[in-house]
């Protein structure tokens, strides 16, 4: 029976496009994971200063 083996090249070939895709799927997630918690403590510290400002601005009238 004989090996399926492929071609040294081809093999590199394979082993540049894993490791390559690896780092676009890290980079992909890590985008997206910062994005995401960026936009929630964004939309989040906005409300807290926005109802403490609204506190304020109803003691002062």
């Amino acid at each position: 029976m004989p090996k399926f083996s492929l071609p040294f090249s081809m093999k590199n070939k394979l082993v540049l496009m894993f490791v390559s895709m690896t780092f676009v799927t890290y980079f992909s997630l890590a985008f997206i994971l910062q994005y995401a918690i960026e936009r929630h403590f964004y939309s989040q510290d906005f409300s807290y200063i926005s109802s403490k400002f609204n506190a304020i601005e109803k003691e002062l009238i």
